[in-house]
């Protein structure tokens, strides 16, 4: 679903890098990591109706119905491709 589904989605935006699930094995809790050239590109996906259609493409899996809430991270260091 995240790959089929959700991340063509994300592609239709000017300003969509990446996007990557993350989550710890053998646990249920995942988190959507997504790369967007700048704040504004990212900024005008947010305010259109696809983080909705995103959000509720997952519904089913939310413990007790509850939607996730988005965490925001300031970018602080980056490496260039090929680093670790």
């Amino acid at each position: 679903m995240f790959e089929g589904g959700a991340v063509p989605i994300m592609q239709k935006h000017s300003g969509f890098v990446r996007a990557m699930l993350l989550a710890t094995p053998g646990e249920t809790q995942r988190i959507a990591f997504t790369v967007w050239t700048d704040r504004g590109a990212y900024e005008r996906f947010v305010e259109s109706p696809d983080l909705d259609q995103i959000t509720q493409m997952f519904a089913h899996m939310y413990v007790e119905g509850a939607l996730p809430e988005p965490v925001e991270y300031e970018v602080r260091a980056q490496g260039e491709a090929g680093i670790v």
